[in-house]
């Protein structure tokens, strides 16, 4: 994650409906600070640590489902490989 420069903000302000600069610079509406972005490789991992909450929020939701702490016999929701 990195800040935008104001040179990358400027193509971007029509776009997202901001107030100009100068508004910006006497601290009278529109975006007072720049905004940050991410890089392609940012956006990767922050899905991928979305993903694996989301995950955990449905590992927890069965457990409250079950309303029992789970055991080495008992599957919880998800796919358990079968033993050879």
């Amino acid at each position: 994650m990195f800040q935008l420069t104001e040179e990358e903000f400027k193509p971007l302000m029509s776009q997202i409906v901001t107030s100009n600069a100068t508004e910006r610079k006497t601290g009278r509406g529109g975006i007072r600070k720049l905004p940050y972005a991410f890089t392609e490789q940012g956006v990767a991992m922050l899905s991928s640590v979305l993903k694996s909450i989301q995950i955990i929020f449905k590992i927890l939701k069965e457990l409250v489902a079950k309303d029992a702490k789970p055991t080495a016999r008992e599957p919880i929701g998800f796919v358990v490989p079968k033993k050879k």
